[in-house]
């Protein structure tokens, strides 16, 4: 993803900034805990798009 993209990239639901996580292509919320699909180097934010990522777990 661009990094002008990147430096405009919010969280639809809280503006956090969001995480890219090329390995899978998706960029994350961690406030939110939700991810959403990269494709073409283009963020798709849409609700539909939205995954739940699993809690991370503590020591």
């Amino acid at each position: 993803m661009a990094a002008e993209v990147r430096a405009v990239l919010g969280c639809p639901h809280c503006k956090a900034p969001l995480r890219e996580q090329e390995a899978q292509s998706r960029v994350s919320c961690e406030p939110c805990r939700l991810s959403w699909p990269v494709e073409e180097g283009i963020p798709k934010l849409t609700p539909e798009q939205a995954v739940a990522e699993p809690p991370v777990s503590g020591m």
